[in-house]
């Protein structure tokens, strides 16, 4: 991840930031809650958009066999305050009209990241999920289904 408060002085995201900006697609992403029972993920969503973007860097380098590799790192922030609570970070979700201004070479890198604020609290849902998500061996539709937390040992939501 790239955290946005460094993006612009850090030479390993530097020149990505000027010519090599993407968008890249989600559907939810999952983020980890410390408990006293362990680590509780959550699957987290927006409410105004079913498939929304994350602003994103990408590089091309050659690998020792000399295949070329594309990777790409998302841009995170702060959280906002309905996730603080779940994380100290979120990635830099984009509403529809930064996606085009995120991918525009007309706008200086700094402009862009001034643009990009926290998601809105009132348009972000998240609930629990197994721990499961928690092992890369795990593949099926039931790893985005709601659990329930009644017999967590703490006792509390947040």
């Amino acid at each position: 991840n790239a955290r946005i408060e460094t993006v612009l002085e850090k030479s390993s995201f530097k020149n990505a930031l000027q010519r090599r900006r993407c968008i890249v697609p989600f559907d939810g992403f999952y983020e980890w809650k410390k408990t006293t029972a362990g680590k509780q993920p959550y699957r987290i969503q927006t409410t105004d958009q079913e498939i929304f973007t994350i602003a994103g860097l990408w590089e091309k380098w050659k690998a020792p066999d000399g295949e070329y590799v594309f990777t790409f790192t998302l841009i995170t922030q702060d959280p906002n305050q309905k996730l603080k609570h779940i994380h100290d970070r979120m990635p830099a979700i984009l509403n529809r009209e930064q996606e085009d201004l995120w991918l525009s070479n007309e706008i200086p890198p700094g402009d862009l990241i001034q643009m990009i604020r926290p998601y809105p609290d009132e348009l972000i849902t998240f609930y629990p999920v197994s721990t499961r998500v928690n092992n890369v061996r795990e593949n099926d539709a039931t790893l985005i289904e709601p659990i329930s937390l009644e017999n967590k040992t703490d006792g509390t939501l947040f």
